[in-house]
Protein backbone atom coordinates (compact mmCIF):
# COMPACT_ATOMS: atom_id res chain seq x y z
CA UNK A 1 0.00 0.00 0.00
CA UNK A 2 1.20 3.35 -0.80
CA UNK A 3 2.63 5.60 2.38
CA UNK A 4 0.57 8.39 3.00
CA UNK A 5 1.08 11.21 6.01
CA UNK A 6 -0.33 10.24 9.02
CA UNK A 7 -2.79 12.40 10.51
CA UNK A 8 -4.46 14.23 8.07
CA UNK A 9 -8.31 13.91 7.59
CA UNK A 10 -7.57 13.00 4.09
CA UNK A 11 -5.45 10.33 4.83
CA UNK A 12 -7.72 9.10 7.47
CA UNK A 13 -10.45 9.37 5.24
CA UNK A 14 -9.06 7.57 2.64
CA UNK A 15 -8.12 4.55 4.62
CA UNK A 16 -11.48 4.17 5.83
CA UNK A 17 -13.17 4.33 2.77
CA UNK A 18 -10.64 1.90 1.96
CA UNK A 19 -11.58 -0.03 4.70
CA UNK A 20 -14.91 -0.17 4.55
CA UNK A 21 -14.97 -0.97 0.67
CA UNK A 22 -12.49 -4.14 1.54
CA UNK A 23 -14.41 -5.35 4.25
CA UNK A 24 -17.63 -5.34 1.98
CA UNK A 25 -15.71 -6.94 -0.91
CA UNK A 26 -14.79 -9.74 1.65
CA UNK A 27 -17.86 -10.31 2.65
CA UNK A 28 -19.60 -10.50 -0.44
CA UNK A 29 -17.17 -12.81 -1.78
CA UNK A 30 -17.30 -15.43 1.66
CA UNK A 31 -21.19 -15.31 0.44
CA UNK A 32 -20.91 -17.78 -2.00
CA UNK A 33 -22.42 -20.77 -2.82
CA UNK A 34 -19.50 -22.47 -2.06
CA UNK A 35 -18.94 -21.49 1.77
CA UNK A 36 -22.94 -20.45 2.69
CA UNK A 37 -21.72 -20.94 6.49
CA UNK A 38 -18.43 -19.01 6.14
CA UNK A 39 -20.94 -15.60 5.12
CA UNK A 40 -22.70 -16.08 8.25
CA UNK A 41 -19.52 -15.87 10.61
CA UNK A 42 -17.99 -12.96 8.89
CA UNK A 43 -21.18 -10.36 9.16
CA UNK A 44 -20.97 -9.58 12.32
CA UNK A 45 -17.55 -8.24 12.45
CA UNK A 46 -17.90 -6.85 9.04
CA UNK A 47 -20.42 -4.88 10.72
CA UNK A 48 -18.94 -3.74 13.56
CA UNK A 49 -16.31 -2.63 11.48
CA UNK A 50 -18.38 -0.61 9.21
CA UNK A 51 -20.21 0.99 12.33
CA UNK A 52 -16.78 2.31 13.89
CA UNK A 53 -15.16 3.50 10.24
CA UNK A 54 -18.90 5.39 9.40
CA UNK A 55 -18.27 7.20 12.85
CA UNK A 56 -15.44 8.18 11.70
CA UNK A 57 -16.40 9.47 8.70
CA UNK A 58 -18.64 12.00 10.69
CA UNK A 59 -16.06 13.30 12.37
CA UNK A 60 -13.74 13.83 9.57
CA UNK A 61 -16.62 15.52 7.38
CA UNK A 62 -16.25 18.78 9.78
CA UNK A 63 -12.33 19.14 9.50
CA UNK A 64 -11.90 19.02 5.73
CA UNK A 65 -12.38 22.31 4.19
CA UNK A 66 -16.05 22.30 2.46
CA UNK A 67 -16.95 19.07 4.24
CA UNK A 68 -17.56 16.04 1.37
CA UNK A 69 -19.37 18.38 -0.57
CA UNK A 70 -17.37 18.62 -4.03
CA UNK A 71 -18.83 21.69 -5.35
CA UNK A 72 -17.68 23.45 -2.40
CA UNK A 73 -14.11 21.76 -2.68
CA UNK A 74 -13.96 23.07 -6.50
CA UNK A 75 -15.08 26.32 -5.10
CA UNK A 76 -12.25 26.19 -2.86
CA UNK A 77 -9.38 25.57 -5.16
CA UNK A 78 -10.55 28.48 -7.59
CA UNK A 79 -10.51 30.77 -4.58
CA UNK A 80 -6.72 30.46 -4.20
CA UNK A 81 -6.31 30.26 -8.09
CA UNK A 82 -8.04 33.55 -8.38
CA UNK A 83 -5.58 35.12 -5.21
CA UNK A 84 -2.42 34.04 -7.39
CA UNK A 85 -3.13 33.66 -10.86
CA UNK A 86 -5.28 36.30 -12.60
CA UNK A 87 -7.76 35.07 -15.30
CA UNK A 88 -10.70 35.82 -17.88
CA UNK A 89 -12.61 32.47 -17.68
CA UNK A 90 -11.84 29.51 -15.18
CA UNK A 91 -13.31 26.48 -14.50
CA UNK A 92 -13.02 22.90 -12.18
CA UNK A 93 -14.06 19.90 -14.72
CA UNK A 94 -13.97 16.33 -13.06
CA UNK A 95 -14.43 12.86 -14.98
CA UNK A 96 -13.12 9.79 -15.15
CA UNK A 97 -12.40 8.30 -18.32
CA UNK A 98 -14.19 8.88 -21.40
CA UNK A 99 -17.25 9.63 -19.47
CA UNK A 100 -17.88 13.23 -20.41
CA UNK A 101 -16.64 15.98 -17.88
CA UNK A 102 -18.87 17.68 -15.46
CA UNK A 103 -18.04 21.29 -14.70
CA UNK A 104 -18.31 21.32 -10.93
CA UNK A 105 -17.40 25.34 -10.36
CA UNK A 106 -17.49 27.87 -13.32
CA UNK A 107 -16.25 31.83 -12.97
CA UNK A 108 -16.35 34.55 -15.36
CA UNK A 109 -18.87 33.07 -17.63
CA UNK A 110 -22.47 31.58 -17.27
CA UNK A 111 -21.43 28.53 -19.30
CA UNK A 112 -18.73 26.47 -19.95
CA UNK A 113 -16.64 28.07 -23.42
CA UNK A 114 -14.41 25.38 -24.47
CA UNK A 115 -15.03 21.92 -25.61
CA UNK A 116 -15.68 18.97 -23.86
CA UNK A 117 -12.32 17.89 -23.44
CA UNK A 118 -13.37 14.26 -23.32
CA UNK A 119 -14.91 14.50 -26.29
CA UNK A 120 -12.50 16.83 -28.57
CA UNK A 121 -10.39 15.46 -31.21
CA UNK A 122 -7.05 14.07 -29.84
CA UNK A 123 -3.70 14.66 -31.25
CA UNK A 124 -0.91 17.71 -32.05
CA UNK A 125 -4.17 19.55 -33.76
CA UNK A 126 -6.66 18.76 -31.57
CA UNK A 127 -8.06 20.20 -28.43
CA UNK A 128 -5.30 21.92 -25.57
CA UNK A 129 -8.10 20.38 -22.84
CA UNK A 130 -8.23 17.15 -24.69
CA UNK A 131 -4.36 16.64 -24.68
CA UNK A 132 -4.31 17.38 -20.88
CA UNK A 133 -7.42 14.97 -20.37
CA UNK A 134 -5.45 12.37 -21.97
CA UNK A 135 -1.79 12.95 -21.15
CA UNK A 136 -2.22 14.24 -17.33
CA UNK A 137 0.09 16.64 -18.25
CA UNK A 138 -0.66 20.37 -17.66
CA UNK A 139 0.19 22.26 -20.56
CA UNK A 140 -0.50 26.20 -22.08
CA UNK A 141 -1.15 27.43 -25.41
CA UNK A 142 -3.53 29.26 -27.17
CA UNK A 143 -7.31 27.39 -28.64
CA UNK A 144 -10.26 28.99 -30.70
CA UNK A 145 -12.73 30.36 -28.14
CA UNK A 146 -15.58 31.93 -29.49
CA UNK A 147 -14.15 33.11 -32.77
CA UNK A 148 -10.87 34.15 -31.01
CA UNK A 149 -7.36 32.79 -30.40
CA UNK A 150 -7.29 33.01 -26.36
CA UNK A 151 -4.93 31.93 -24.53
CA UNK A 152 -5.48 28.54 -21.51
CA UNK A 153 -3.55 27.03 -19.41
CA UNK A 154 -4.72 23.61 -17.97
CA UNK A 155 -3.31 21.37 -15.20
CA UNK A 156 -4.60 18.06 -13.80
CA UNK A 157 -6.31 16.79 -10.95
CA UNK A 158 -5.07 13.68 -9.92
CA UNK A 159 -5.82 10.77 -6.93
CA UNK A 160 -3.07 9.45 -4.67
CA UNK A 161 -2.56 7.00 -7.24
CA UNK A 162 -2.15 9.32 -9.84
CA UNK A 163 -5.49 8.92 -11.99
CA UNK A 164 -6.76 12.08 -13.63
CA UNK A 165 -9.91 12.76 -11.79
CA UNK A 166 -9.92 16.33 -13.67
CA UNK A 167 -9.03 19.50 -14.90
CA UNK A 168 -8.38 23.01 -13.52
CA UNK A 169 -8.70 25.61 -16.65
CA UNK A 170 -7.56 29.27 -17.04
CA UNK A 171 -8.39 31.81 -20.00
CA UNK A 172 -6.81 35.11 -20.59
CA UNK A 173 -7.56 37.87 -22.94
CA UNK A 174 -6.13 37.33 -26.90
CA UNK A 175 -2.38 38.26 -26.02
CA UNK A 176 -2.00 38.14 -22.38
CA UNK A 177 -0.09 34.78 -22.30
CA UNK A 178 0.74 32.49 -19.12
CA UNK A 179 3.82 32.63 -18.02
CA UNK A 180 6.49 29.96 -16.56
CA UNK A 181 5.49 31.19 -13.01
CA UNK A 182 1.96 31.24 -13.38
CA UNK A 183 2.16 27.29 -14.40
CA UNK A 184 3.86 26.30 -11.72
CA UNK A 185 1.70 28.20 -9.30
CA UNK A 186 -1.37 26.35 -10.80
CA UNK A 187 0.03 23.30 -11.08
CA UNK A 188 1.02 23.55 -7.13
CA UNK A 189 -2.20 24.81 -6.40
CA UNK A 190 -4.01 22.22 -8.40
CA UNK A 191 -1.83 18.99 -6.41
CA UNK A 192 -2.93 20.94 -2.98
CA UNK A 193 -6.47 20.89 -3.61
CA UNK A 194 -6.46 17.35 -5.28
CA UNK A 195 -6.92 15.18 -2.38
CA UNK A 196 -9.86 17.48 -0.97
CA UNK A 197 -11.46 17.16 -4.20
CA UNK A 198 -10.87 13.69 -4.68
CA UNK A 199 -12.26 12.71 -1.19
CA UNK A 200 -15.70 14.63 -1.77
CA UNK A 201 -15.88 12.96 -5.49
CA UNK A 202 -15.37 9.68 -3.93
CA UNK A 203 -17.89 10.09 -0.91
CA UNK A 204 -20.75 11.42 -3.43
CA UNK A 205 -19.49 8.66 -5.55
CA UNK A 206 -20.50 6.23 -2.83
CA UNK A 207 -23.97 8.18 -2.07
CA UNK A 208 -24.84 8.26 -5.14
CA UNK A 209 -24.26 4.26 -5.83
CA UNK A 210 -26.35 3.77 -2.42
CA UNK A 211 -29.39 5.62 -4.15
CA UNK A 212 -29.33 3.63 -7.65
CA UNK A 213 -29.90 0.45 -5.58
CA UNK A 214 -32.45 1.82 -3.15
CA UNK A 215 -34.36 2.87 -5.80
CA UNK A 216 -34.15 -0.51 -7.39
CA UNK A 217 -35.03 -1.95 -4.40
CA UNK A 218 -38.24 -0.18 -3.68
CA UNK A 219 -39.48 -0.81 -6.98
CA UNK A 220 -38.80 -4.89 -7.17
CA UNK A 221 -40.56 -4.81 -3.69
CA UNK A 222 -43.46 -2.53 -5.17
CA UNK A 223 -44.05 -4.87 -8.64
CA UNK A 224 -43.52 -8.27 -6.92
CA UNK A 225 -45.75 -7.28 -3.75
CA UNK A 226 -48.82 -4.54 -4.08
CA UNK A 227 -48.93 -4.23 -7.87
CA UNK A 228 -49.65 -8.23 -8.32
CA UNK A 229 -52.49 -8.08 -5.85
CA UNK A 230 -53.40 -5.33 -7.81
CA UNK A 231 -53.56 -7.22 -10.61
CA UNK A 232 -54.70 -9.84 -9.21
CA UNK A 233 -57.89 -7.96 -7.83
CA UNK A 234 -58.85 -6.62 -11.22
CA UNK A 235 -59.27 -9.80 -12.29
CA UNK A 236 -61.45 -10.31 -9.86
CA UNK A 237 -63.55 -6.95 -10.76
CA UNK A 238 -63.01 -8.53 -13.90
CA UNK A 239 -65.67 -11.68 -13.18
CA UNK A 240 -67.94 -9.76 -11.46
CA UNK A 241 -68.41 -7.12 -14.10
CA UNK A 242 -69.16 -10.50 -16.64
CA UNK A 243 -71.24 -11.69 -14.09
CA UNK A 244 -73.11 -8.77 -13.19
CA UNK A 245 -73.56 -8.07 -17.04
CA UNK A 246 -74.74 -11.05 -17.45
CA UNK A 247 -77.61 -10.96 -14.88
CA UNK A 248 -78.65 -7.51 -15.82
CA UNK A 249 -77.67 -6.66 -13.07
CA UNK A 250 -77.89 -2.68 -12.35
CA UNK A 251 -74.47 -2.56 -10.83
CA UNK A 252 -73.26 -3.86 -14.03
CA UNK A 253 -72.67 0.47 -15.35
CA UNK A 254 -70.94 1.10 -12.03
CA UNK A 255 -68.59 -1.65 -12.18
CA UNK A 256 -67.37 -0.80 -15.60
CA UNK A 257 -66.62 2.97 -13.87
CA UNK A 258 -64.86 1.20 -10.99
CA UNK A 259 -62.44 -0.81 -13.65
CA UNK A 260 -61.69 2.08 -15.47
CA UNK A 261 -60.91 4.10 -12.61
CA UNK A 262 -58.53 1.31 -11.19
CA UNK A 263 -57.01 0.70 -14.46
CA UNK A 264 -56.02 4.34 -14.14
CA UNK A 265 -54.08 3.46 -10.78
CA UNK A 266 -52.91 0.85 -11.77
CA UNK A 267 -51.58 2.19 -14.74
CA UNK A 268 -50.41 5.17 -12.24
CA UNK A 269 -48.54 2.65 -9.84
CA UNK A 270 -46.52 0.78 -12.76
CA UNK A 271 -45.26 4.80 -14.01
CA UNK A 272 -44.21 5.19 -10.30
CA UNK A 273 -42.41 2.38 -10.72
CA UNK A 274 -40.61 3.07 -13.97
CA UNK A 275 -40.03 6.24 -12.31
CA UNK A 276 -37.58 4.27 -9.42
CA UNK A 277 -36.08 2.40 -12.20
CA UNK A 278 -35.93 5.02 -15.27
CA UNK A 279 -32.79 7.45 -13.10
CA UNK A 280 -30.21 9.70 -14.29
CA UNK A 281 -27.37 7.72 -14.11
CA UNK A 282 -23.32 8.10 -14.71
CA UNK A 283 -23.82 6.24 -18.10
CA UNK A 284 -27.40 7.97 -19.09
CA UNK A 285 -27.49 11.73 -19.29
CA UNK A 286 -30.85 13.89 -18.40
CA UNK A 287 -31.67 13.95 -21.99
CA UNK A 288 -31.96 10.17 -22.30
CA UNK A 289 -33.74 9.92 -19.32
CA UNK A 290 -36.44 12.49 -19.75
CA UNK A 291 -37.13 10.84 -23.28
CA UNK A 292 -37.74 7.63 -22.61
CA UNK A 293 -39.83 9.05 -19.51
CA UNK A 294 -41.97 10.88 -22.35
CA UNK A 295 -42.45 7.89 -24.34
CA UNK A 296 -43.75 5.95 -21.32
CA UNK A 297 -46.10 8.53 -20.41
CA UNK A 298 -47.47 9.48 -23.68
CA UNK A 299 -48.31 5.50 -24.14
CA UNK A 300 -50.14 5.02 -20.90
CA UNK A 301 -51.78 8.23 -21.11
CA UNK A 302 -53.08 8.72 -24.62
CA UNK A 303 -51.95 11.91 -24.28
CA UNK A 304 -49.68 13.85 -27.39
CA UNK A 305 -45.98 14.48 -26.38
CA UNK A 306 -43.42 16.55 -28.02
CA UNK A 307 -40.20 16.87 -26.91
CA UNK A 308 -37.38 19.68 -27.57
CA UNK A 309 -34.30 18.43 -26.38
CA UNK A 310 -30.75 20.59 -26.90
CA UNK A 311 -27.92 18.87 -24.89
CA UNK A 312 -24.72 19.95 -24.47
CA UNK A 313 -22.04 17.31 -24.20
CA UNK A 314 -20.95 18.45 -21.26
CA UNK A 315 -23.14 16.65 -17.74
CA UNK A 316 -24.80 18.16 -15.02
CA UNK A 317 -24.30 17.47 -11.67
CA UNK A 318 -25.94 14.63 -10.51
CA UNK A 319 -28.46 16.69 -8.19
CA UNK A 320 -29.16 19.31 -10.54
CA UNK A 321 -29.76 16.40 -12.94
CA UNK A 322 -31.95 14.33 -10.29
CA UNK A 323 -33.85 17.62 -9.30
CA UNK A 324 -34.84 18.83 -12.82
CA UNK A 325 -36.12 15.20 -13.32
CA UNK A 326 -37.83 15.29 -10.21
CA UNK A 327 -39.47 18.45 -11.58
CA UNK A 328 -40.74 16.82 -14.74
CA UNK A 329 -42.46 14.24 -12.87
CA UNK A 330 -44.35 16.62 -10.84
CA UNK A 331 -45.49 18.60 -14.08
CA UNK A 332 -46.60 15.63 -15.91
CA UNK A 333 -48.64 14.23 -13.02
CA UNK A 334 -50.44 17.24 -13.12
CA UNK A 335 -50.81 17.05 -17.01
CA UNK A 336 -51.80 13.55 -16.34
CA UNK A 337 -54.94 14.78 -13.85
CA UNK A 338 -55.74 18.17 -15.65
CA UNK A 339 -59.24 18.02 -17.06
CA UNK A 340 -59.45 18.76 -20.60
CA UNK A 341 -55.29 18.10 -21.74
CA UNK A 342 -54.44 16.67 -25.06
CA UNK A 343 -51.01 17.17 -25.51
CA UNK A 344 -48.14 18.09 -23.41
CA UNK A 345 -45.20 19.99 -24.51
CA UNK A 346 -41.33 19.41 -23.28
CA UNK A 347 -38.66 21.82 -23.97
CA UNK A 348 -35.28 20.65 -22.52
CA UNK A 349 -31.88 22.35 -22.44
CA UNK A 350 -28.50 21.57 -20.89
CA UNK A 351 -25.98 23.44 -21.69
CA UNK A 352 -23.97 22.95 -18.29
CA UNK A 353 -23.65 24.57 -15.79
CA UNK A 354 -26.77 25.91 -17.09
CA UNK A 355 -30.36 24.11 -17.56
CA UNK A 356 -33.84 25.22 -19.11
CA UNK A 357 -36.91 23.35 -18.62
CA UNK A 358 -40.48 24.25 -19.60
CA UNK A 359 -43.35 21.61 -20.13
CA UNK A 360 -47.12 23.39 -21.52
CA UNK A 361 -50.23 21.24 -21.80
CA UNK A 362 -53.43 22.28 -22.49
CA UNK A 363 -55.79 21.11 -19.56
CA UNK A 364 -57.16 23.09 -16.86
CA UNK A 365 -54.31 23.11 -14.13
CA UNK A 366 -54.65 24.08 -9.95
CA UNK A 367 -50.83 25.26 -10.38
CA UNK A 368 -49.15 28.76 -8.75
CA UNK A 369 -46.07 29.93 -8.85
CA UNK A 370 -46.59 29.47 -4.36
CA UNK A 371 -46.27 25.54 -5.19
CA UNK A 372 -42.65 25.91 -6.07
CA UNK A 373 -41.46 28.86 -3.47
CA UNK A 374 -40.05 25.91 -1.49
CA UNK A 375 -38.69 23.77 -4.48
CA UNK A 376 -34.95 22.33 -4.09
CA UNK A 377 -34.31 23.86 -7.26
CA UNK A 378 -35.23 27.51 -6.17
CA UNK A 379 -33.09 26.46 -3.08
CA UNK A 380 -29.99 26.19 -6.43
CA UNK A 381 -30.94 29.76 -7.96
CA UNK A 382 -33.24 28.74 -10.31
CA UNK A 383 -36.44 30.71 -10.97
CA UNK A 384 -39.83 29.36 -11.99
CA UNK A 385 -42.80 30.28 -13.51
CA UNK A 386 -45.79 29.73 -13.95
CA UNK A 387 -48.00 31.43 -16.38
CA UNK A 388 -51.32 30.84 -18.77
CA UNK A 389 -50.65 29.83 -21.81
CA UNK A 390 -51.94 32.11 -24.91
CA UNK A 391 -54.16 29.48 -26.23
CA UNK A 392 -55.19 27.27 -23.56
CA UNK A 393 -53.74 25.25 -20.06
CA UNK A 394 -50.13 26.34 -18.46
CA UNK A 395 -46.55 26.85 -19.10
CA UNK A 396 -43.74 26.07 -16.26
CA UNK A 397 -40.78 27.35 -17.10
CA UNK A 398 -37.43 26.92 -14.73
CA UNK A 399 -34.16 28.45 -15.54
CA UNK A 400 -31.06 27.43 -13.40
CA UNK A 401 -27.95 29.56 -14.82
CA UNK A 402 -25.08 28.55 -12.49
CA UNK A 403 -24.22 27.80 -9.11
CA UNK A 404 -23.03 30.88 -7.66
CA UNK A 405 -19.62 30.49 -5.74
CA UNK A 406 -21.23 31.90 -2.40
CA UNK A 407 -25.15 31.94 -2.49
CA UNK A 408 -25.74 28.19 -2.91
CA UNK A 409 -25.91 26.18 0.10
CA UNK A 410 -23.82 22.85 0.03
CA UNK A 411 -24.81 19.93 -1.21
CA UNK A 412 -23.13 16.19 -1.61
CA UNK A 413 -24.77 14.71 -4.66
CA UNK A 414 -22.63 15.48 -7.66
CA UNK A 415 -22.29 13.70 -10.85
CA UNK A 416 -19.77 11.30 -10.21
CA UNK A 417 -18.54 8.18 -13.05
CA UNK A 418 -18.53 5.27 -10.75
CA UNK A 419 -14.69 4.00 -11.38
CA UNK A 420 -14.69 -0.22 -12.39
Amino acid sequence: MRSLPTGSPTTWLRLCLGGMLGAWSASERSSSAEHPSAATGDQPPAAREAAVLLRRLDTLAGALDGGFDAPASAELLLDAVDAAVPSRHRAVLVGFGHDPAVPLALRGTDRVPWPDPALAEAGPAGSLLRRVWGSGTAQRGSMQVEGETRPVLAAPLRDPMGDRIGVLVLERSPGADFDDAEVREVVQLAEAHSPNLDVSLIFAALRERAGFEERERLAREMHDGIAQELVALGYQIDVVRRRATRDGSPLAGELDDLRVGFGEALADLRLQIADLRITVRPDQGLGAVVGARLQRFGSSTGLRVVLRLDESGFRLPAHVETMTYRLLLDLLNDARSAPGATSVDVTLDVAAPQVFLQVHHDGRTSLRAEDFREHPMTALGADILVEPHSSAGVVVQMHLRHRSAHGARPLTRERIPQRS
